[in-house]
């Protein structure tokens, strides 16, 4: 991955399409990571992942970068092999959602796995998830592609905007438009909505 995916760069080109407004935050970086959410929510990451299974256990830890669930293929293999008469015949799975707690996100399986299931289905829950991206300090493992860089920063200003339109400035702030490269003018509030409509449209293209 190129330097210009590193987050030393991806702030220092944030903090001038911000220009002015840029010294009202403590941390620019942090606009960046909580932009990356967005742009992670937009800009689909999927994953395979796996957790290790336990009779008669419900709730499992997801994955540090979890968004959200896709599909799960525990059992496929066996269903696939024996027909829904014979002996043996997985009918019945257990389903998993996804919840809150104080660890963070986990699954949690309506019905616990039973020794027997483990034992004839594996004691591996392999499934696929939903990831967010990541920018780290060399771009060496930034997940974004740099075909996506404007857009990412696109996303960023969008939410400078709003934590700016939350903290109630009201007065006319300067950024720049990472897409035509024009200085814009306005309220907090009325940028952030301009930049996010700019970053749906793009996004979707």
């Amino acid at each position: 991955m190129a330097d210009s995916m590193s987050m030393a760069r991806l702030v220092e080109d944030l903090e001038r399409l911000l220009m002015d407004s840029a010294k009202t935050f403590d941390s620019v970086a942090f606009i960046l990571t909580n932009a990356l959410l967005m742009f992670s929510r937009v800009k689909k990451r999927t994953l395979a992942g796996t957790v290790a299974l336990v009779a008669g256990q419900s709730v499992y830890d997801c994955p540090d970068d979890f968004i959200g669930f896709g599909a799960s293929y525990w059992g496929h293999a066996k269903r696939a092999s024996i027909k829904p008469w014979e002996i043996g015949y997985p009918s019945r799975l257990p389903r998993v959602v996804v919840i809150e707690s104080h660890a963070g996100k986990q699954l949690m399986f309506d019905i616990p796995p039973t020794r027997d299931q483990i034992s004839r289905l594996g004691a591996e829950y392999p499934f696929t998830y939903q990831a967010s991206h990541r920018v780290d300090d060399t771009g060496d493992e930034t997940t974004v592609a740099e075909s996506d860089r404007d857009l990412l920063l696109l996303a960023a200003q969008a939410e400078a905007m709003r934590m700016m339109a939350n903290r109630n400035i009201k007065k006319p702030v300067a950024s720049r438009d990472v897409i035509g490269g024009q200085s814009r003018n306005g309220t907090p509030a009325a940028l952030h909505e301009l930049y996010l409509n700019q970053f749906r449209m793009l996004a979707t293209c």
